[in-house]
């Protein structure tokens, strides 16, 4: 698929970018802090990618080029974004992995639950535990790829992901919220 992207088939590349969508955004929003901005981010790091994908040589992988493409992009929107003031966040699952036989009932019950866990690791981490956490478990990254997203080894990438877990473990029981979101982590 890379191959054909390369060469200009907006096929090919319109399939990598499903594929790659939801560890994408979940680096976006690790970075972010801000869903609202996650989609356009997105989008504009996949433009972006398409653009520049003659770039990317053999001996790299499409996954985490496009993981630092949408990091970057993150980041110039950070900057872009400085002196703004970022309202109250409206989660959802960028993967959207809802399952088909679930309800609505069920289908907001679940969402209403990632809403407020994902509103709690957003307010209390720190971006460097966010990112890796959320391209792990919202994205559906391998320890390898987000360390070479993120430029670190697979073995910090885990460290931070059990850090950043433990930190919001100590979080939820603390504010008493341990029983309802635990399972989660």
């Amino acid at each position: 698929l890379v191959s054909r992207a390369q060469l200009d088939d907006r096929d090919a590349y319109g399939e990598l970018t499903l594929r790659y969508r939801a560890l994408v955004c979940s680096a976006v929003l690790g970075r972010l802090g801000n869903h609202h901005d996650v989609q356009d981010v997105a989008q504009a790091a996949f433009v972006r990618g398409f653009i520049c994908i003659r770039q990317l040589t053999a001996q790299q992988s499409f996954r985490p080029w496009i993981t630092r493409v949408a990091i970057r992009e993150a980041q110039n929107r950070l900057r872009a974004a400085a002196t703004t003031k970022r309202v109250q966040m409206d989660v959802h699952d960028p993967a959207n992995a809802l399952s088909a036989e679930t309800t609505e009932a069920e289908d907001w019950e679940r969402n209403t639950d990632m809403q407020a866990a994902l509103d709690d690791i957003l307010q209390i981490l720190p971006e460097a535990l966010r990112t890796p956490l959320l391209m792990r478990y919202i994205g559906g990254g391998q320890h390898r790829e987000i360390a070479e997203a993120l430029a670190t080894t697979e073995n910090g990438v885990q460290k931070t992901i059990s850090r950043a877990i433990k930190v919001l473990r100590k979080h939820l029981r603390d504010t008493g919220k341990g029983d309802e979101y635990l399972e989660l982590l």
